[in-house]
């Protein structure tokens, strides 16, 4: 059963039981919701100069990181695939970690693949890593993620320390058991 309560400071809707949505409306239009999860859509609202179009405020969940190549991948094993998300408007956050039991066969250079939205063609830049495992680089390198515009992918490069020149590593830096845990920011398309 819903209900709308008010006091002196507070105005209060119910909507009892599960999946039940609170929906906003204007001249039986539709204009905004808050679903039982908590995420408040604003379908449609314009005023004090802002108009918003489908504009989800805030949503999160999880993804399935995969180690992989650019050209290809296969025979891969996990113990750990672990990737979760939130998005508020168009920018995404997310965190991965991810093990490879087995590495299998990768090709082309080294990726991330399985993010939850799409990069946008203008979302350059990369992550800050966490942790890694068995990930093998250049004497006196360090690896940073960078976003691949147009994908679901990040690669995975190799940097020095005291210089500029940056490398894009390959199936040859990982091995079984290699793990690799990464943060990132990105626009979706």
């Amino acid at each position: 059963m819903s209900t709308i309560k008010s006091s002196s400071e507070n105005l209060t809707l119910n909507a009892d039981g599960a999946g039940n949505d609170i929906i906003f409306e204007s001249n039986g239009a539709e204009k905004a919701s808050l679903t039982d999860a908590g995420v408040f859509t604003a379908t449609s609202f314009s005023g004090s100069g802002a108009n918003l179009t489908s504009l989800p405020i805030s949503s999160n969940g999880s993804w399935t990181p995969i180690i992989g190549g650019a050209s290809s991948e296969s025979g891969q094993s996990y113990d750990v695939q672990i990737g979760r998300y939130i998005k508020v408007g168009d920018m995404v956050a997310i965190t991965c970690a991810v093990r490879a039991t087995t590495i299998g066969t990768i090709s082309g250079n080294l990726e991330i693949q399985g993010l939850p939205y799409t990069i946008a063609s203008d979302s350059y830049g990369g992550g800050a890593k966490g942790y890694l495992v068995k990930l093998t680089t250049t004497a006196s390198h360090d690896f940073i993620i960078r976003n691949q515009v147009n994908t679901t992918t990040c690669t995975i490069w190799e940097c020095e320390y005291n210089g500029d020149t940056s490398t894009a590593l390959t199936s040859s830096a990982v091995e079984d058991g290699s793990m690799i845990e990464f943060t990132t920011l990105y626009r979706s398309a």
